[in-house]
């Protein structure tokens, strides 16, 4: 009896071992599959960070300019802004029309003898030295601001 009694409590021993081996390894799974759900969402979450950051540069870079149609219109009527690339009141000009400068009819003012200070606009044969205000570009040429 006593054998058989000893060989029954280790059985027992034998069992509750093996089924807390089995709950680890469940737990263990468990957190493997928690850590790898995490990380795949984490990587999804980027990946849409990712394609919305290139749409949006993309819309950003494609979008028209602001003054489009003002400076379309003053290369239409001919008038002709000199500047020089080192002077900061030509870069200040050029800042004021942003991502629509390239349409603007644009020299560098050794192009001509008589410009002495930058940037210096060309309306109608006449020269206007310094920046100018958008109105009065505007009020010069009868190119319209939208």
């Amino acid at each position: 009896m006593g054998k058989q009694f000893v060989s029954k409590k280790v059985e027992e021993e034998r069992k509750e071992a093996q089924e807390r081996r089995v709950k680890i390894d469940e737990d263990i799974n468990a957190t493997k599959k928690t850590k790898r759900g995490k990380r795949l969402s984490m990587m999804w979450i980027l990946l849409i960070i990712l394609i919305a950051g290139t749409a949006f540069g993309a819309y950003l870079h494609y979008k028209p300019g602001r003054y489009d149609s003002f400076a379309k219109c003053l290369t239409e009527k001919g008038v002709i802004m000199y500047g020089a690339d080192w002077c900061q009141y030509t870069a200040a000009q050029r800042g004021m029309f942003g991502k629509s400068f390239k349409y603007i009819t644009y020299k560098n003012y050794d192009a001509r003898d008589d410009i002495k200070i930058t940037p210096t606009w060309e309306v109608d044969g006449q020269l206007y030295e310094r920046v100018l205000a958008f109105d009065r570009l505007a009020g010069l040429s009868g190119c319209t601001l939208n």
